[in-house]
Order: C-alpha cells, then structure tokens, then sequence
C-alpha cells in the first residue's frame, strides 16, 4: 500500500491488534474480538497487550532497524504509539 498524503486516518487490524493509522503515527490497541466464547475475547485481548509491551521492550533495549520506533506505550500494553512503516515498493526489472 503506498500513499502520497499522510494526513488522513487509516484502520487497519490483524488478529491480536487494531491500528488507527493517522499522518506519521501508528496506535496500536488491544483487539477486541466479540466472539462467541468470553474465553477467546480475553485470550486474544491479552495476546495483543503483550505483543504491544514486547514490541516497546524490544526496541527500547535493542534499538533494533528493523523495527518502527516506539514513542509511547501505556502500561500493561493497553496502548502503543508508535512511527508509521511507509511500504516502498522496489522496482525488480531494472
């Protein structure tokens, strides 16, 4: 997905998370499934305020390239804020 303007909202989501993309930010949210079972709800709720505490972690101790930088994160992982990936595609023919 590639785009000129960053000034307008985007949502997106995966399985554990829901993003609000907005200008040069992503917040990433805990995704709330509303399922049949309470027992997946909290399941995957939980799997996604790990996954925002780990990505925050991981980049604050490794500083790593390959990962966006993490501005904020709210405890427990009830929240992320951090920069948004621009995809920029290559052109493999020349």
């Amino acid at each position: 997905m590639v785009e000129a303007d960053k000034s307008f909202i985007r949502f997106a989501w995966g399985v554990t998370r829901f993003v609000i993309l907005i200008g040069g930010l992503a917040i990433k949210l805990p995704r709330i499934h509303l399922g049949e079972c309470r027992k997946e709800l909290s399941r995957y709720f939980l799997l996604g305020c790990l996954a925002n505490h780990q990505e925050y972690s991981f980049w604050r101790k490794e500083n790593h390239p390959n990962i966006m930088r993490c501005y904020w994160c709210f405890p427990f992982g009830l929240c992320l804020i951090a920069k948004r990936y621009r995809y920029q595609p290559t052109n493999l023919t020349q």
